[in-house]
Formats: structure tokens, sequence, C-alpha cells
């Protein structure tokens, strides 16, 4: 004989109000939230990122034409004590060179750092 278990026995059946409790309380949950808070610290939590990497790209851009050749990407991570090959910028200038002119403007520099700190 098979034995057939009963619904109170699996646990409890959720009623249909159950749904609607649950969709009320993320309502309530975001009517709670100061949306002009958070987006304002994450504005400021980003802008200061950006400003350190206009800074950094300012740095590595000695002639100030607003790109960073490969000599000047090999120089400026000299300075920073990082140890890099030719061969290497060479790869690094193969993959975020979008335009391929031989030097990264700061898009591409930020999507490198981007890159770099994943």
């Amino acid at each position: 004989a098979v034995e057939i278990s009963s619904a109170q026995s699996l646990g409890t059946i959720p009623h249909s109000e159950e749904p609607m409790q649950q969709e009320q309380m993320k309502e309530s949950a975001v009517e709670d939230v100061d949306y002009h808070a958070v987006l304002g610290s994450i504005s400021a939590h980003m802008y200061s990122k950006f400003a350190a990497l206009k800074v950094a790209f300012n740095e590595f851009d000695k002639d100030g034409n607003k790109m960073i050749d490969k000599e000047e990407f090999l120089q400026g991570s000299g300075i920073l004590g990082i140890e890099i090959s030719s061969a290497e910028v060479d790869a690094i200038f193969e993959v975020f060179d979008t335009k391929k002119v031989g030097a990264l403007r700061y898009h591409e520099f930020v999507r490198l750092m981007a890159a770099s700190s994943a």
C-alpha cells in the first residue's frame, strides 16, 4: 500500500495573502530609502576615484598632449616602482589602445586601470 502524506506533514501551504504581504514589505522598504543620500555617496566616491585617475593620467602624460604613449607609460610605471618590459607595454597597448594610434587616451587609461583592479 502506498502512503499519501497530508499537506500538513509537508509544511504549511502559503496562502494567497502571503505574496501580497511580501510585495507590501518590499514597497515599504523601497519607500524608506533615501535615494538622494545613497546616490550622493556613490557619486562622491566615484568622483574621488576618477579625480585620482585623472591625476595619475596627467602624471604619465609628460608632454601634455592628452595621450600616454608607450615611452610615457614605461617611464610612469617605473616611477611608480613597477618593473615592466617593452614587450609587456606592447601587449597592454594591443588590448587597450582601441584606435591603434600608439597611445592611450584618458578613457582607455581608465579601462586599463579598471581591468587591472578587477
